[in-house]
């Protein structure tokens, strides 16, 4: 399995496919329940904005993509209106005992593996190239899951990440969750 950036136009094309088909309103609730879903989608304009100011992360064996990281650099945040009622609260949320604010973090904008690709470790060899690309210029990493997105929420968990705020909005119920590399 490799694990770098993504470099080109049809890397982001791959991502918008994988994406569509594990977004929520496109899966059934077994498979839901079963292997989790994506929640936001985006498109081609969204992709190329984010990844000229910072590149996601791919997993691909061979010719196949895998799965992908998505890169959120808080200066793309304004891009997603839907997270702005998080995000301005995130400087005062804590983190193993000190405040965001004094943090260099980034967000993650989405995870996602294929689902010939589950079970093989890819999660966690995402997570993993994020640190490798991103541990010197970031102290830690911040995301949120839905409670309802078991799957992701028992990896992310398992992974690392601490749950540092909790919070309802028109969507649903989401945990913001935070992983520092080490």
């Amino acid at each position: 399995m490799e694990y770098r950036l993504v470099q080109e136009l049809p890397e982001m094309e791959e991502i918008l496919v994988l994406q569509r088909a594990n977004l929520k309103q496109n899966l059934d609730a077994v498979t839901k329940e079963s292997q989790g879903f994506v929640t936001l989608q985006h498109d081609i304009n969204l992709l190329q904005k984010m990844h000229a100011v910072m590149p996601s992360v791919i997993a691909r064996e061979k010719d196949q993509l895998a799965g992908y990281a998505l890169s959120l650099p808080i200066d793309c945040i304004d891009l997603f209106p839907e997270l702005n009622g998080m995000y301005s609260q995130l400087p005062a949320m804590r983190f193993k005992g000190h405040p965001m604010a004094n943090k260099r973090y980034y967000y993650l904008g989405q995870i996602c593996v294929a689902a010939a690709f589950r079970g093989q470790g890819i999660f966690q060899g995402l997570y993993q190239a994020h640190a490798k690309y991103f541990g010197k210029q970031f102290d830690c990493m911040v995301t949120e899951v839905s409670p309802l997105n078991k799957r992701s929420m028992a990896a992310h968990l398992k992974m690392g990440f601490e749950v540092i705020h909790e919070y309802e909005d028109e969507s649903g119920e989401w945990r913001v969750i935070a992983w520092d590399w080490f």
